[in-house]
């Protein structure tokens, strides 16, 4: 990763673009506890089965869709979760 920008989120997406595992793990560092917390919130309004794990898949699943995109990766996200009506966060 290049120093000019180092701390910059817009940098960082920038080199993961370019397949820079360095920024994969600056924004996992910086977002997944975040993802994680935001999921929890969002998971509370609906019946579950109970576990954290849910809050973590569901931010695990989230940082792979950046990371696939990021990479032009085909997204095997439905249809429905690219609209903003259905999008989980």
């Amino acid at each position: 990763m290049s120093s000019a920008g180092e701390g910059s989120v817009t940098r960082w997406i920038s080199d993961l673009k370019g397949g820079d595992q360095d920024a994969a793990s600056q924004i996992w560092r910086r977002y997944f506890e975040s993802l994680v917390r935001m999921a929890q919130r969002r998971l509370n309004q609906v019946p579950r089965r109970g576990s954290s794990e849910d809050e973590e898949d569901a931010a695990l699943s989230a940082f792979h869709s950046l990371c696939a995109g990021a990479a032009g990766a085909a997204s095997t996200v439905s249809p429905t979760a690219t609209t903003s009506g259905g999008c989980w966060w």
